[in-house]
């Protein structure tokens, strides 16, 4: 099965049409004709079974037959500095969607070395993984924020900065008992240093330990992720 993504399509939706890369990989690819079904999502957490009604040269055209709405247990917001490598932060971006994640935003704190992020390239990595994995729900995908912004603007009911910094640490394990909203921080390559660590606990952040290894940013997201999102 192949899931497809349109924004523009809603509970309301009874008709809709598509033009873009995807009419070809549908036609050619796939090589739909009318009266097949095919499934999209607008990542809100609705899938739609549509039917093909008519294919144009530039443009398929699709009735809805079916509506469903799928469960979301994804309550968690991970802020994590940019990384050196565009690369890496993709990585991180398409296994997290894979997972399971709410939301996610890229910041700036004093150890970063990039301070710029492709958003439209970003949001393409998580719609690619999203439909790959056959999720209903798309990540939230947030602007480029500063550490002190971040830290300040954070609501969610439980808060974690993960850092190698030798002090008391909850385990990383203890994420999987969490139902609630929660929101991890990861630093970049070097950590954070001690002053962020200290700004973060008096803005109720607790310092979480990922283990005895010491792992690149983006595999931290990562264990941070899969841990979250264990039994829920």
């Amino acid at each position: 099965m192949e899931l497809f993504y349109n924004s523009k399509i809603d509970e309301n939706t009874t008709n809709f049409a598509i033009c873009d890369e995807d009419l070809k990989h549908i036609t050619r690819v796939m090589r739909k004709r009318k009266g097949d079904i095919i499934k999209f999502t607008n990542g809100k957490g609705y899938g739609f079974e549509s039917q093909i009604e008519r294919i144009e040269k530039k443009k398929i055209h699709f009735e809805i037959k079916k509506l469903f709405k799928t469960a979301n247990s994804n309550n968690l917001h991970i802020g994590i500095s940019l990384l050196k490598s565009p690369t890496r932060f993709e990585f991180f971006l398409e296994k997290a969607t894979e997972i399971g994640i709410k939301e996610i935003t890229p910041i700036v704190s004093k150890n970063t070395l990039k301070k710029g992020v492709n958003m439209l390239r970003s949001t393409n990595k998580i719609i690619s993984a999203m439909k790959q994995s056959i999720k209903y729900y798309m990540p939230k995908l947030n602007e480029l924020e500063l550490f002190e912004t971040f830290c300040n603007n954070s609501d969610e009911k439980y808060k974690f900065i993960s850092t190698c910094q030798d002090i008391k640490k909850i385990p990383v394990s203890n994420l999987t008992k969490i139902q609630e909203s929660t929101v991890v921080l990861i630093g970049p390559e070097g950590d954070f240093n001690k002053d962020e660590v200290d700004y973060a606990v008096k803005n109720d952040f607790e310092p979480l330990s990922l283990g005895n290894n010491r792992l690149r940013s983006e595999t931290a997201a990562i264990v941070v992720s899969s841990a979250f999102s264990s039994f829920k």
